[in-house]
């Protein structure tokens, strides 16, 4: 064998042998970092990684229109430490040019004057010389357009002259940011939410219920050198978020807000809402909350439709007259004493008035609803008979409607009902506790809380031959265009009464609504639909008086095959009505429908 064939035989048995031994080196690092000993270099790999998400879900009404979404912002600054050359000196480059970069921004957009950007510049180039110093290798930026800019923007600057230079001499800093966008401003805002991309937080709405599907799942990667720069390089893809297709329809939302904008401004109310439902499938049409501003102005609110539990008024009647019907206490036509509507002396310290005189002193049950006499509600709920068993037999059927059934609204922390149990004890600095009154005044929807949802549901099951449907606000879960998840309606296969009540509470609410003298006939104009009218006399002042009426509405339409419920609030209104203004925004509503 001659030397040459020696030495290469050499080499590849080292060879071999160095590989081997490489491969059992790196099987022991494995078993000792398998044992839990330290692993630097994995410890460092696990360091190195960075969580990285993909693009978060997009929000959709019923018909495919676009309402949130993300899309890529730029935020603007310059670097101030590149306008210095090593020996701390300002490069001719710098102060030859800055009028022109300062003209050129304040030009393309128009936030600040070219000298009110150039002082908060030099500003920046002042403080930058002596931190420099101190913090040697550290950059100091100053934003040149407070807002976030549009991609598109930020490449249009990218083209004009000092900032063409490129970024080592313009000191131009682009840092991308993706952000939410709502496609229809503030419409639907409470309902839809609102998320924060660059702190990565949902702040209400649908955009925090539903944040984690939203979002996906997240990936990871790798934060790599290159250059200068550290960029992440993906190891694990993340999943994209998954898409929202709500039951909202755009185009009722945008009626619904133009008609309770106009009715909060006419009834002076401090605020309003208005929840239209599609009777079948509890899909919810439109979700409407405005409240005044301390200046006065009209706009979005708190969602009130699902948060805001009070005392309902007269809307509650119908509950209670289903009660003491379905017990087999009343019917239609029993008549009952209402003195004219003058008031009337039931125990010490309560008197019941109406809110307006009759010309006949005995109205029959179908009447005590029309007219909405709270003096005939109270004498209807007298004959539970005023005990501890006949308040037991009244709350319990009043919960047998299925009005304070929780319903699983897509809500975070949504209110239930609050129907008092007269063999509880309270803390009386909530509720001073059930008394002889208190039946006859929950026959006029007080002492009992409820939201505005729930009041609506109510009459939804009314309409819906007796059967609740769970109300919700989204139909599908889509990814890439794809269903993941229908949503079906929910329906309780219990009806909330017998169909012989069920007939008669209908009667009632047509006639309400259709008959002359029914408490919402005027403002219907003829419109064939069925409800209630509520009034609540809320903010007592000390001298007795009201400062504040809560005024609604609920009620369907059409009247004989129901497709749309409907609930309209207003609140803190500084006149008495009988809901009027709500019954007209109802009306205006379905008529459009």
């Amino acid at each position: 064998m001659n030397w040459k064939l020696k030495i290469r035989y050499i080499v590849l048995v080292v060879g071999v042998l160095g590989v081997a031994a490489l491969l059992i080196g790196s099987y022991a690092l494995l078993l000792v970092s398998e044992d839990g000993n330290a692993d630097e270099e994995r410890i460092k790999l696990e360091n190195s990684l960075k969580e990285v998400w993909g693009e978060r879900g997009c929000i959709y009404d019923c018909n495919g229109h676009l309402i949130s979404s993300s899309a890529p912002m730029c935020e603007l600054s310059v670097d101030v430490t590149v306008y210095f050359d090593r020996k701390g000196n300002l490069r001719d480059f710098y102060k030859q040019n800055i009028d022109i970069a300062c003209r050129v921004v304040a030009e393309q957009f128009r936030e600040e004057t070219a000298s009110e950007l150039r002082r908060r510049i030099e500003k920046g180039v002042s403080e930058s010389a002596s931190y420099s110093k101190q913090h040697k290798g550290k950059h100091k930026h100053v934003k040149l357009v407070k807002r976030l800019v549009t991609f598109d923007e930020a490449k249009e600057l990218q083209t004009k002259e000092f900032f063409k230079k490129g970024s080592n001499m313009s000191g131009l800093v682009v840092d991308k940011y993706p952000k939410r966008f709502n496609m229809f401003n503030d419409e639907a805002k409470r309902v839809v939410g609102e998320f924060d991309i660059k702190s990565g937080i949902a702040k209400y709405g649908l955009e925090l219920y539903y944040d984690s599907l939203l979002r996906g799942e997240p990936g990871k990667a790798i934060n790599t050198n290159v250059g200068k720069k550290k960029i992440p390089i993906p190891s694990e893809e993340p999943v994209d978020g998954q898409d929202l297709v709500l039951t909202l329809d755009m185009d009722i939302q945008d009626m619904a807000e133009s008609i309770l904008r106009e009715k909060v401004a006419y009834c002076r109310a401090s605020r309003g809402c208005m929840i239209v439902m599609e009777v079948e499938t509890g899909e919810i049409k439109a979700m409407v909350n405005l409240a005044r501003d301390s200046s006065g102005f009209i706009q979005q609110g708190s969602n009130n439709c699902v948060a805001l539990n009070d005392q309902p008024g007269s809307t509650f009647k119908t509950v209670c007259m289903m009660a003491a019907l379905e017990e087999g206490l009343v019917t239609p036509d029993e008549e009952f004493d209402v003195n004219y509507g003058r008031p009337v002396q039931f125990g010490p310290g309560e008197t019941i008035s109406d809110s307006h005189e009759y010309s006949k002193k005995y109205l029959s049950a179908n009447e005590i609803m029309m007219y909405s006499s709270n003096i005939g509600m109270a004498r209807i709920v007298n004959k539970f008979n005023n005990t501890k068993a006949g308040r037991r037999r009244f709350v319990e059927a009043v919960k047998a409607t299925g009005f304070a059934h929780h319903l699983e609204i897509e809500a975070v922390n949504p209110k239930h009902p609050i129907i008092y149990d007269p063999d509880s004890v309270y803390d009386k600095r909530i509720y001073k506790g059930w008394s002889n009154p208190t039946m006859r005044s929950m026959s006029r929807g007080y002492e009992v809380k409820t939201t505005p949802l729930y009041t609506l549901n109510f009459y939804n099951a009314i309409a819906n031959d007796g059967y609740y449907v769970e109300p919700h606000l989204v139909k599908e879960f889509r990814r890439g265009g794809e269903v993941i998840t229908k949503v079906e309606p929910l329906v309780i296969k219990k009806r909330m009464c017998s169909r012989g009540t069920l007939d008669k509470i209908r009667d009632m609410l047509r006639f309400v609504a259709q008959n002359e003298g029914g408490t919402a006939y005027p403002s219907l104009n003829g419109l064939k639909a069925a409800g209630k009218t509520g009034t609540a006399q809320l903010h007592r002042r000390a001298d007795g008086s009201f400062d504040g009426y809560q005024l609604s509405f609920a009620g369907y339409y059409p009247e004989d095959k129901p497709k749309y419920s409907c609930i309209v609030v207003l609140y803190d209104c500084p006149k008495m009505q009988t809901g009027t203004g709500c019954v007209d925004a109802f009306r205006q509503i379905m008529i459009k429908l």
